[in-house]
């Protein structure tokens, strides 16, 4: 169980990187957490549905003929739950430019949501510096055109 929680640790922080540095001058609203243990998958894909991060779970691999997939989604559900908490705490999140509110939502296979996982609303985190800088420097840059027309 612990090698599993380690595997989703590391692949949330990788996905979490990435988003900050896809999403430098845009905000995102949502990430998406896809476990199929049927197929020893687990994905983490942004709000476009594209993959961050997509790894083989070698436990899930190594018995896919006995494998219990409901069991496993509720296992991945309650590991991933307690990582995303981890993460909100040591502020990851307020690294990110996100759109509030912000979801986790974990889907199935069918990309239909089974459960949300964390929600970020205005009061919980406040707006990333890093946001209002984009949104200043681009505002900046529009009166910089603007006026070079007069």
């Amino acid at each position: 169980m612990e090698a599993l929680r380690s595997l989703f640790d590391k692949q949330l922080r990788k996905a979490l990187e990435l988003i900050k540095t896809q999403y430098s001058s845009q905000c995102t609203g949502v990430l998406y957490i896809l476990p199929i243990p049927d197929i020893a998958e687990f994905s983490i894909l942004n709000e476009d549905f594209k993959v961050l991060e997509k790894i083989t779970v070698h436990r899930w691999a190594e018995n896919l003929e006995n494998i219990n997939c409901q069991a496993e989604f509720q296992n991945v559900e309650s590991i991933m739950k307690e990582l995303l908490q981890e993460a909100l705490d040591e502020g990851l999140f307020s690294r990110l430019n996100l759109c509030l509110p912000f979801r986790v939502m974990l889907v199935n296979d069918e990309f239909e949501n089974q459960a949300e996982l964390l929600l970020i609303e205005q009061e919980d985190e406040p707006v990333s510096e890093n946001l209002l800088e984009d949104f200043n420097r681009e505002l900046n840059d529009f009166y910089k055109k603007l006026m070079a027309g007069f």
